[in-house]
């Protein structure tokens, strides 16, 4: 049961994490904080929340989940720079 709500608790973070990094978009868009800032902090955050997703993957013996939240985090990470610097 202290597992359970473990997680949960991590996983409330990690949904926390993304809805900030959401809002930093929205602002982004809506030309409050300039939209390149704005896309660097929401990178940042967004990709917080897949390693550590795939850290807990790997903790609970998820190798393949684990695999997979770590290539979505380098994918968008990669993307990112290249809309930076293109």
């Amino acid at each position: 049961m202290n597992e359970e709500n473990k997680t949960s608790k991590t996983s409330l973070i990690r949904v926390i994490i993304s809805t900030v990094a959401l809002v930093i978009i929205i602002l982004g868009m809506v030309d409050i904080i300039p939209n390149n800032i704005s896309l660097i902090i929401s990178v940042a955050l967004v990709s917080i929340a897949v390693i550590w997703s795939g850290v807990e993957a790997i903790i609970n013996k998820r190798t393949k989940s684990a695999i997979v939240n770590f290539v979505m985090a380098a994918i968008l990470i990669a993307l990112t720079l290249t809309a930076i610097f293109l």
